[in-house]
């Protein structure tokens, strides 16, 4: 999704630098030493022209230094596969799809067992209030990435999800591996709480079925109210500065992130819980770039490992930058 105007993004710009308060929890290991990570590194930028709207991102388990991303609305069906340095590996069409608004990207097992990709078509790009009642997942086998400057094609089933108490946008796609439930973070830009919507073993569900979410709660919060929510008042922007905007979680590690325009959040997620309920509870604040030429923050990719996280930004030549979990 764009933001419009200079104004909006140098607000972000400065939200992105000051930050909020840090949340007063004791997260478990994982998620505490990814909120202890400290300065970001810039891995590169990424390559491929074509990729000027970043939505989603995942790190491939399969294919070491491997990326995949998507652009949200305005682009057709397809997902990029992008080096760890931002190097061009080649696209994907995405045969069996349609493009409306696609917002996140998930990897986890899928039917008959192996990685697939979950493209979230969840935004509400080109609908009336910019919400939907219904959204659409589409997932495939994880492809081999096909080659800088190269396509290849894969064939999507889809699967619908359907909101409970009416039309929403959202643009956070997270798989819980160990239930099969696909999960949805709905963004907010008013004072309202983001909803944690679930969809009970959808990652799973045959092609071309409908499943009812579940709305599980309000996503828990990773600080007090204070400096950074000002700002965006006073700039005019309300709450869009903490909307989110990306999620990814590993079962291995037991940890979750929520990514907004302005920060990331990391949960606890217990092996005694689901990933949606652990999205409920209070996390800690994880640190997000600072730099204001791309404030505009759309996605993240957690290693399954929980040692890592990749985020970057909207905008051609983003810079893909890496936070590094403290020891």
């Amino acid at each position: 999704m764009r933001v419009v105007g200079r104004a909006t993004v140098l607000a972000l710009a400065l939200i992105a630098v000051i930050g909020a308060p840090a949340a007063a929890v004791s997260p478990a290991r994982a998620a505490a030493r990814l909120c202890a990570a400290g300065s970001g590194t810039t891995l590169g930028t990424v390559a491929n022209p074509a990729i000027d709207e970043l939505s989603g991102l995942v790190q491939s388990t399969a294919h070491p230094g491997v990326l995949w991303a998507n652009n949200d609305s305005g682009d057709s069906a397809r997902v990029f596969a992008v080096g760890s340095d931002g190097a061009d590996l080649g696209t994907v069409m995405v045969s069996g799809a349609t493009a409306t608004d696609w917002e996140d990207l998930a990897l986890g097992p899928g039917p008959g067992g192996g990685d697939h990709l979950y493209v979230g078509d969840l935004g509400g790009a080109g609908t009336s209030g910019n919400a939907r009642p219904s959204v659409t997942v589409f997932r495939f086998p994880e492809p081999n990435p096909p080659g800088p400057g190269q396509t290849a094609n894969v064939s999507a089933q889809a699967v619908t999800l359907t909101y409970p108490d009416g039309a929403h946008d959202a643009e956070a796609l997270l798989l819980d591996a160990r239930s099969g439930d696909l999960v949805i973070v709905t963004k907010v830009t008013s004072s309202a709480s983001a909803g944690v919507y679930r969809a009970p073993k959808a990652s799973t569900a045959p092609a071309g079925a409908s499943v009812s979410l579940e709305r599980v709660g309000d996503l828990g919060a990773s600080g007090r109210p204070g400096l950074a929510q000002r700002l965006a008042e006073l700039a005019g922007l309300g709450d869009v500065a903490n909307s989110v905007t990306a999620g990814d979680a590993s079962a291995k590690a037991g940890v979750a992130l929520i990514r907004t325009y302005s920060g990331i959040s990391a949960y606890r997620w217990s092996t005694k819980q689901s990933l949606a309920d652990a999205l409920l509870a209070a996390a800690c604040r994880a640190p997000a770039p600072t730099d204001p030429r791309f404030p505009q923050g759309e996605a993240v990719a957690l290693a399954a490992n929980g040692t890592n996280y990749i985020t970057a930004s909207e905008g051609v030549g983003a810079p893909l930058v890496q936070f590094r979990a403290r020891q």
